[in-house]
């Protein structure tokens, strides 16, 4: 076998920021497969020994750029029939062994199984494929294991080991993304204790000269993602029905830790905000935790029906005005007759609203653009094209622009001018 299983008593080492730890704790718990990326040598194995250990979890551990497909499952004629059936890898049957026993080799596991497939992203692609189908049913040779945990680690591709490849937008919809970097005060004040272990004068010593060394010089403590990783890290394609659900399931697990919190307290704790953000993405993260905060955003159709007014909309500044106008703009863009009615309803609105500053330039180019496009139909409108004018002088000076919002088509709207002889 190529992958080897490690000790479940291990010693752990604290040096990233806790919050991590507890958003991989409740993802787990609510069965949300979790997927880690950081530099090598930061200490992800050796945390999730810890954390397993915590939890009373039998740990597997597999690497998955040393798998092939084999390691998946085996086809075996049957003996007697000769019909290809699945044999399944011994490492499933251990996890089988601990899901429906509670013990292996003697040991309790009163913490379920955990697996563990670290160097994820240097799989090939048939392991690669065989693996997210185990994240996705957990099943692999015939085994089909629904309880069974799942946490995957994965550097970069400047930085790992062998050939990585990039997650497609099917395969990276399955987890919930984390950052892993070292906090270098922690590594420091860790290390100065000696990682909570008996030590020597001498080991003392050295590890107090090392810590001073790397005080004054920490970017040689190593480990950090590559420059400007972070911003493109994890889900970068948006959140998508799947990955709702899993939020729904942490969220839940949460308020179900903590039922004596309100529950808006309890949404916005720190690891709640890092699972949105691993799952959904940045924009819809921010979104959901601005409206979380108030919760008072108002109903787009109330504010588009005869008793919506600019005011409903004056109480909200920031990333919940634009929430709420978009909230809006996605309701005019049913597919219903009254549309350019609405669209121009929602423009007035936005003529009325007080903090104007809020509107970015890219944001009225994107709603008059929409319309331009799919409404033509309301640039005919009189009304519509002289509030279009105000907007873009309050919000740009640009005005003049106008014209080029128009599309070609809309002049079929207007009347014909007779030329001149």
């Amino acid at each position: 076998m190529r992958n080897r299983r490690r000790s479940p008593q291990p010693r752990g080492r604290r040096v990233v920021d806790p919050v991590v730890k507890k958003t991989i704790g409740a993802a787990l718990t609510a069965n949300v497969p979790v997927l880690i990326w950081g530099g090598p040598g930061t200490g992800k194995s050796v945390t999730l020994e810890v954390m397993a250990r915590a939890a009373g979890a039998y740990l597997e551990v597999q690497v998955a750029g040393r798998m092939d497909p084999t390691d998946l499952g085996l086809l075996f004629p049957h003996p007697q029939t000769g019909r290809l059936i699945t044999v399944a890898p011994d490492w499933m049957v251990r996890l089988q062994t601990v899901l429906e026993t509670g013990s292996f080799n003697g040991q309790e596991y009163p913490g379920g199984a955990w697996l563990f497939l670290d160097e994820l992203t240097t799989a090939t692609p048939p392991v690669l494929a065989g693996l997210l189908r185990l994240v996705q049913e957990r099943e692999a040779g015939g085994i089909k294991l629904p309880q069974l945990r799942i946490v995957a680690a994965a550097n970069p591709a400047a930085q790992a080991a062998g050939a990585a490849m990039d997650l497609d937008e099917a395969s990276e919809d399955r987890w919930l993304h984390l950052l892993w970097e070292v906090d270098l005060n922690i590594w420091l004040r860790e290390l100065e204790a000696g990682w909570n272990n008996e030590q020597s004068s001498a080991r003392g010593a050295a590890r107090h000269l090392i810590a001073n060394f790397v005080r004054r010089a920490p970017t040689h403590l190593g480990g950090a993602l590559p420059p400007g990783w972070g911003v493109t890290w994890g889900r970068v394609k948006g959140a998508s029905p799947r990955s709702w659900d899993a939020l729904t399931a942490i969220l839940a697990h949460l308020l179900e830790q903590h039922p004596q919190e309100a529950h808006r307290k309890v949404l916005l704790r720190p690891e709640a905000k890092l699972a949105a953000l691993g799952l959904l993405g940045n924009q819809a993260a921010t979104e959901f935790f601005a409206y979380a905060a108030h919760e008072d955003l108002p109903d787009p159709e109330v504010l588009l029906g005869p008793e919506g007014t600019s005011a409903m909309l004056d109480g909200l500044v920031g990333g919940r005005l634009i929430a709420a106008i978009d909230s809006i703009f996605t309701a005019v863009q049913q597919d219903r007759p009254d549309r350019a009615q609405r669209a121009i309803k929602m423009y007035a609105l936005l003529a009325g609203i007080e903090r104007k500053d809020t509107i970015l330039k890219s944001d009225l180019a994107r709603w008059t653009g929409y319309f331009s496009t799919h409404i033509p139909e309301v640039f005919a409108v009189p009304e519509f094209t002289e509030i279009v004018k105000g907007l873009y002088a309050d919000f740009t000076d640009l005005s003049a622009t106008l014209e080029d919002q128009q599309p070609r088509g809309a002049a079929a709207h207007r009347p014909k001018r007779r030329r001149r002889r």
